[in-house]
């Protein structure tokens, strides 16, 4: 899956390129050029994300992973030529295959030590709008600015440099605070790192953790015995039962914490199945 992404993201320049080349051609010259250096920027970040895979590679497919279906739809407005229609299901299986949970893996997975197997979480249906609207006001804090330098407005260009810049680092970092967001089998057991939550990564001793089990969504945990680690995500929850009730500092609001005592653990895996198959005991196996 990964060297499938791989290769569609690189041919992106002959089918996304050929409609936005089409779409820009009687533009003036100097913002024609800025425009195409500025894709052929966001290109260039995704190509090396997905062929160097690892946490901050992600954040950064996160941000420009769409960028090929929005430069299909602004094309369309401008031309409805062959061009166009190509690129559109070319940019369609490429940002699917960008954001899909193979290459999520792989970017997980290569932040690990050893023989850990790290694996990220499922993101909550909130904060993957979120993430859509901050990537969208990435690239444009980041690319408004040259172009309205380039079209000959130079001041407010200048006022959109100075605005767009300090806002696309805030919710960059935002962004890839997703990133810190999964579980991981060590040798002593399970580690879970949900930042929104918890302030620091917890670790489950294998010792303690009686067994694993799906949640059905629709039921409600008991919030006396419950660590919910959820987030609001909806669908493939796994609850942790452990032996006897741990302690756990837990987020209350942005600066104090709070410790609450649970006997079950839910967090949501991207990939519930793959997780309850490698958390099976050995036997259970064959």
């Amino acid at each position: 899956m990964l060297w499938i992404t791989r290769a569609l993201w690189f041919c992106l320049p002959a089918s996304v390129g050929w409609a936005l080349d089409d779409a820009t051609k009687h533009w003036d010259r100097a913002p024609s050029i800025t425009f195409a250096v500025m894709a052929y920027a966001a290109w260039l970040i995704g190509l090396v994300a997905l062929l160097l895979p690892s946490a901050k590679a992600f954040t950064a497919l996160r941000i420009v992973g769409a960028l090929p279906i929005v430069a299909v739809v602004v094309s369309a407005f401008a031309t409805s030529s062959i061009a166009i229609a190509i690129a559109a299901i070319h940019a369609t299986f490429t940002t699917v295959f960008t954001l899909s949970a193979p290459v999520a893996d792989a970017s997980a997975q290569a932040e690990a030590y050893g023989s850990e197997i790290r694996r990220p979480l499922r993101t909550p249906p909130l904060l993957c709008a979120m993430t859509a609207v901050s990537a969208a006001l990435i690239v444009g804090g980041l690319t408004l600015g040259p172009l309205l330098i380039a079209s000959e407005h130079e001041i407010a260009g200048a006022f959109a440099v100075v605005m767009g810049l300090p806002i696309a680092a805030l919710l960059m970092r935002s962004v890839h605070s997703l990133s810190r967001r999964f579980y991981v089998f060590v040798p002593a057991g399970l580690v879970i790192s949900e930042s929104m939550l918890l302030p620091d990564p917890v670790l489950l001793d294998s010792h303690h953790i009686h067994g694993f089990a799906p949640f059905d969504g629709d039921a409600q945990p008991d919030p006396h015995t419950t660590l919910d680690t959820r987030g609001g995500a909806l669908v493939g929850c796994i609850a942790i039962h452990l032996t006897e009730p741990g302690v756990f500092a837990v987020r209350d609001g942005r600066k104090s914490l709070s410790m609450r005592e649970a006997i079950v653990v839910m967090f949501t895996p991207l990939r519930p199945r793959d997780f309850l198959a490698m958390a099976a005991p050995p036997a259970a196996k064959h």
